[in-house]
């Protein structure tokens, strides 16, 4: 079980612990601490997406600092992109992306039918064309706003199938995938409007408690 926290919430139960003498260990990969116990390591608390990674030992709560600029949040799905620069979780600028690529009757991505019948009717051509120039389009935003503002992270949620299209796009993106400013959304996504993509700009500020109470 576990409840979503506000940033200084999150604070006061680190510093608690810190002041208990409890021996905290920060994972880099899932931005969380861990509680070593005489038996076995336990996850206590997700850190806001927001945070700056941390030392892996956490010793003082002066280690805590925050992406104090702009932040990007981009969220695709098949055929619809939703994307924000954002500052202390306001928007600056945004965009909804919206193309046609999926089969209407299957309701199977152009992408994925590639894989089994080729792209020999029109229509496959079309939407082909389409993905291309969807994920295109995409990052020719993100390029645009790295030149433009600040950005000091990009806060992502992409189904595993489309990520590598996103990153292989014949438009290059301003940073590799292995960037530890690209940080995964760790919660399942709806279809990506703007209303959810302000939500998630405000949801970077928040930590996840693992405590059961």
């Amino acid at each position: 079980m576990s409840k979503y926290i506000k940033e200084e919430e999150v604070k006061l139960l680190l510093s608690d612990m810190i002041k208990n003498g409890d021996n905290l260990f920060y994972d880099d990969k899932s931005h969380s601490i861990f509680k070593y116990g005489p038996e076995k390591k336990e996850k206590i608390v997700r850190l806001p997406l927001i945070w700056n990674k941390l030392p892996e030992n956490l010793t003082n709560i002066e280690q805590i600092s925050s992406c104090n600029k702009e932040y990007i949040v981009l969220i695709i799905e098949t055929g619809q992109a939703g994307l924000g620069i954002f500052k202390d979780g306001r928007v600056i600028e945004h965009k909804v992306i919206r193309k046609y690529m999926t089969r209407k009757k299957q309701g199977k991505s152009q992408l994925k039918y590639l894989k089994t019948k080729g792209k020999s009717r029109a229509g496959s051509r079309v939407r082909l064309k389409n993905s291309i120039i969807f994920f295109e389009e995409i990052n020719e935003y993100i390029k645009k706003w790295f030149k433009s503002y600040n950005i000091c992270r990009v806060l992502y949620y992409i189904p595993k199938p489309l990520i590598n299209i996103w990153l292989s796009s014949k438009v290059s993106l301003p940073f590799d995938k292995k960037d530890e400013n690209l940080i995964k959304i760790p919660i399942n996504m709806n279809t990506p409007t703007f209303e959810l993509v302000k939500k998630i700009a405000k949801f970077a500020y928040d930590g996840e408690s693992f405590i059961i109470e």
